[in-house]
């Protein structure tokens, strides 16, 4: 039975440039013992693992239990997970992936980035997409409700 590696990366945390990085050493990877599932990639220019999180979140644990029962999963090492919607799910949601994984031991890898740093660049994505809030202005808000901010 394999180990699991999740990965479990919210925006803005460099998520996209790990999956990028673990597509293009998927070769390398799996000669190493650690597949990079490409069933559950969003697409061939997205290799994100973001299809999984509608599956989990509806309990699909027949379709979960298929893509993970493939045989070049059951003989590797490590199954490698990486999703950045998996921080969305409720609470009681990763019970169907470890229901999926078969009670399988599971490593979850999370990155937290600084609120110092992770507001600028949140700003600067909503400007990418049309936004005129200035700085100032989207800061301010999101520290008088610091609950609501994303």
């Amino acid at each position: 039975m394999p180990r699991y590696l999740i990965h479990v990366g919210p925006h803005k945390t460099g998520t996209t440039y790990l999956q990028l990085r673990f597509d293009a050493a998927r070769k390398r990877l799996c000669e190493r013992g650690v597949i990079y599932p490409a069933e559950l990639s969003a697409s061939k220019m997205e290799p994100s693992h973001r299809r999984l999180f509608p599956d989990i979140r509806t309990s699909n644990i027949s379709y979960l239990r298929f893509v993970f029962e493939q045989p070049a999963h059951k003989d590797a090492e490590y199954v490698l997970i990486s999703a950045e919607d998996l921080n969305h799910l409720a609470p009681q949601e990763p019970g169907s992936l470890r229901e999926a994984i078969d009670g399988g031991p599971a490593t979850i890898i999370f990155y937290c980035r600084r609120w110092s740093e992770l507001l600028p660049s949140l700003w600067q994505e909503k400007v990418k997409h049309g936004c005129d809030e200035t700085f100032p202005e989207f800061f301010s808000a999101n520290i008088a409700d610091p609950l609501a901010s994303p």
